[in-house]
């Protein structure tokens, strides 16, 4: 008989969790609903995320250095402009640059949900999904430094839901206003 020492990994149902669902797949585990998503897949669960938690066998974990507790996972928001020189090399030659920010993003761990260009004071728009705000910043300089942007934003993208703990938390600060009286 075969002993197998298991791993429970936390994860949030209805959120990807490139580490749970890659490893879930990869070994046939039930997900949360009860079958193995797809290697590279999305765990699908309720509209809100809510934590589940699955069990890995512990041989599957070897090579992972490190291993979150829980895995969150955010989008975000990135808008640029071209320089006038990255322009004219498109124009020049023009290419598909959303497999260049798609091989970014995956390899930080995240995933490229879009990318569209339009016109007026940005020209383009990427939006992202990350596994920590390191991992978003990273890909944002990273795509600054290469020197073809004139100007670049990120924005952390909350839910919803996200937004409506966030009002309930507020409710109960003791913040007053510069100057009030107390």
């Amino acid at each position: 008989m075969i002993h197998t020492t298991l791993v429970r990994i936390e994860f949030l149902v209805g959120i990807s969790s490139p580490i749970s669902t890659h490893l879930a797949a990869q070994e046939g585990l039930p997900s949360a609903r009860g079958q193995a998503p797809p290697v590279g897949g999305r765990i699908q669960g309720c509209a809100a995320a809510a934590p589940r938690s699955v069990d890995i066998p512990e041989r599957v974990l070897k090579g992972w250095n490190t291993l979150p507790r829980q895995v969150f996972v955010s989008f975000y928001l990135m808008r640029f402009g071209y320089t006038s020189e990255a322009w004219a090399r498109l124009i020049k030659k023009p290419e598909d640059r959303r497999e260049v920010a798609r091989g970014i993003i995956e390899q930080l761990g995240g995933k490229l949900h879009g990318f569209w260009y339009g016109f007026g004071e940005h020209d383009g728009f990427v939006l992202i999904e990350a596994p920590s705000n390191v991992s978003a910043a990273a890909f944002a300089v990273g795509i600054s430094a290469g020197g073809s942007l004139r100007s670049s934003e990120t924005t952390v993208l909350l839910t919803v839901e996200e937004t409506i703990d966030m009002l309930k938390k507020a409710q109960d600060l003791p913040y007053r206003a510069p100057g009030a009286s107390s």
